[in-house]
């Protein structure tokens, strides 16, 4: 019996797996003689030839690379280095145009593929079976935080893609992912993504238990007990650490196929200033009544928290949005058949395989069912749910409206951007904000489309003008602005470090990027957020984020 209380426990294999892996050694080579135009002057930054090193060797890559560094440039070359015959580059919407542009440039100094096929996730989401037309045999992931979310239909069509061509015995495509900003708060971020891109050669466990029992350990606000620590423990010992994000750090930058840089900084200095400001003293009563009731100011109940700090920031700017019903008479069976049906169709949908797996597609089959066009059987809750949704659908919209009720933060921002001696852009969350602004001051406003991503690309010289976070805060060169303001503080670290990085980047030219930032009531809580975020995401993958090494004014 003693003999058996001395035995050391086992290590599960999966986890003795990632301590054998072998582990990266020696600097990599210059790709540039390789690789360059005869008349070409651009060179191969480290950090490139390290992607592209790791990639050969790996045969796939998995990049947390610093916004700005070179992934553009990294992606059109991958295809050369990899071998690639039918290579596809996968990029948000709003980066073709620059993706289009830099295609241009790049190529007169670099041998590019002959092709490189380049669609949107938007695509992916909304074309069934494009995977299986294209057959890549390569898949480059630019900003490819956009498939961290594992139940998206694009996350989902990419993994039954993956999993299709083993079942079939099609080669599986190799795949590169790269992105300045791939987690927010959990490892479960880009867990599926370490795999897809290296295999068994993934530095986090393969098997769902341990992973789950790893992100109770290292996730920001989980809390491990016990068991979850012994499948860290064996990994610990390898690294001599007694820290369990130290570890994990540690055994991702050692890991082959991983590149993450530890970016020396661009050649200006990032200043961020706390901007204040007096509230009006109608916006602090509103808020402060809504706490109160979780009532919106038309009386409308709100039944979750989210709801109320959704309507907090919009408040604090002296607006609100508001369904503009007709005569002011809520149609409460419109409102109850849209909800029921959104939240039915989402779990569905969620489960569902390609072809319905969009709310789209499937209230199209739906459709077809109910005229026994086809023989699908779906579940009776959710066809009698989209019934009555049918019955209220073709009701007219109500409008969104906008209600001002304090222009003191719009008059805050104009008279900050007067006393600027250069032009700057002023970014926005909120569509509202963006059209008061620009009605009152005449600023050009970039919002979403095409037309907006074409005229950003053709700036050269800096103007003082309204520009959406959704649309242009990532994949965007903006350096020939060298002053902000933010005028919606997100609470999210990643997006941040994306933002930042469209003007403080390689390449800027001023000695100084400036950034100003709300920091009080609500705009403050989300900046303390968003620094807690960065520094999870510091402590984590070793990758310095802006918000907290900038200097704070």
């Amino acid at each position: 019996m003693s003999n058996l209380l001395m035995r050391k426990p086992s290590i599960p294999s999966d986890i003795q797996r990632i301590i054998d892996l072998e582990r990266r050694s020696g600097s990599a080579p210059d790709f540039s003689p390789y690789l360059k135009t005869p008349d070409g002057q651009m060179t191969l930054r480290s950090i490139q030839n390290e992607m592209l090193w790791q990639a050969s060797l790996a045969k796939g890559m998995l990049g947390l690379v610093g916004v700005g560094e070179g992934k553009t440039l990294a992606s059109f070359l991958m295809p050369r280095v990899l071998k690639a015959e039918r290579p596809l580059l996968l990029i948000p919407a709003s980066m073709r145009s620059q993706a289009k542009a830099d295609w241009v440039s790049y190529g007169e100094h670099f041998h590019l593929p002959p092709q490189m096929e380049m669609r949107s996730y938007e695509e992916i989401s909304t074309q069934p079976g494009l995977l299986k037309q294209l057959k890549p045999d390569l898949i480059v992931a630019d900003e490819v935080h956009k498939l961290k979310n594992p139940k998206s239909t694009r996350t989902r069509r990419l993994l039954r893609h993956f999993t299709w061509c083993a079942r079939n015995k099609e080669k599986v495509p190799m795949f590169v992912g790269l992105s300045g900003s791939i987690t927010s708060t959990s490892i479960k971020d880009f867990w599926h993504l370490a795999l897809w891109s290296l295999k068994d050669n993934t530095p986090l466990p393969m098997k769902w238990n341990y992973m789950n029992a790893w992100s109770m350990c290292l996730d920001k606000g989980r809390t491990a007990d016990r068991k979850d620590l012994t499948t860290l423990m064996p990994v610990m010992v390898k690294f001599k650490s007694t820290d369990v994000r130290e570890t994990f750090k540690n055994n991702l930058l050692s890991a082959k196929g991983v590149v993450i840089s530890h970016k020396s900084p661009p050649p200006c200095k990032l200043d961020l200033y706390d901007y204040s400001t007096k509230v009006d003293s109608k916006v602090s009563k509103m808020i402060t009544d809504l706490n109160e009731t979780w009532q919106t100011p038309e009386g409308e109940e709100l039944d979750s928290a989210l709801a109320i700090v959704r309507l907090r920031r919009q408040m604090i700017c002296g607006f609100y949005y508001y369904w503009e019903w007709p005569n002011g008479q809520v149609d409460h069976d419109w409102m109850d058949a849209r909800s029921d049906w959104a939240k039915t169709c989402r779990i569905f949908c969620s489960r569902a395989p390609e072809g319905l797996d969009t709310p789209a597609l499937l209230e199209r089959a739906i459709l077809m069912y109910l005229r026994k066009e086809i023989d699908v059987k779906f579940p009776k809750e959710l066809v009698l749910s989209y019934i009555g949704w049918m019955k209220q659908k073709n009701k007219p919209l109500p409008p969104v409206g906008v209600k001002w009720f304090s222009q003191y933060f719009l008059a805050a921002i104009i008279k900050w951007a007067n006393a600027q001696k250069e032009p700057p852009l002023i970014w926005y969350e909120h569509t509202a904000l963006a059209y008061a602004l620009a009605q009152i001051t005449g600023w050009p406003m970039y919002g979403t489309g095409k037309e907006a991503d074409e005229s950003l690309t053709q700036v050269k010289v800096p103007h003082t003008a309204i520009i959406s976070i959704r649309a242009h805060s990532q994949g965007k060169n903006l350096q020939a602005w060298g002053n902000h303001f933010i005028a919606h503080p997100l609470s999210d670290g990643a997006r941040w470090e994306q933002l930042l990085g469209r003007s403080h980047r390689q390449g800027q030219t001023r000695k100084v990027v400036t950034v100003t930032v709300p920091s009080y009531a609500e705009f403050g809580t989300a900046l303390a957020s968003a620094r807690e975020a960065a520094r999870y995401i510091e402590d984590s993958t070793g990758l310095k984020q802006r918000l907290l090494s900038g200097e704070w004014k």
